[in-house]
């Protein structure tokens, strides 16, 4: 990871303990970006516990079914520490 990947993640923990995360994200960041973490999120919920064939992910999220193919490729690129945080914070919705 790159020192401006760890800068990002300073900034947002101090953020976050500061109770300013979501204004520093809505300053960050513009609303269609912010609609597109908020989708990928959405994704990676329905990757960690696929309850339905990819295809309908894909209608059911609104997204291409490449981005759903990305997504779950990226998926099974993540250490077992990272998916194990993602599943006790992401995998129960």
């Amino acid at each position: 990871m790159t020192d401006h990947y760890t800068d990002f993640a300073k900034l947002c923990a101090g953020a976050l303990q500061e109770g300013l995360l979501e204004e520093y994200f809505a300053f960050l960041f513009t609303p269609t970006e912010l609609e597109a973490i908020f989708k990928r999120l959405q994704l990676v919920d329905a990757l960690l516990v696929p309850k339905m064939p990819q295809r309908e992910m894909a209608q059911v999220l609104n997204m291409s079914i490449a981005k759903i193919t990305r997504g779950s490729n990226a998926l099974k690129q993540v250490s077992p520490a990272l998916r194990t945080f993602l599943m006790e914070h992401r995998g129960q919705n």
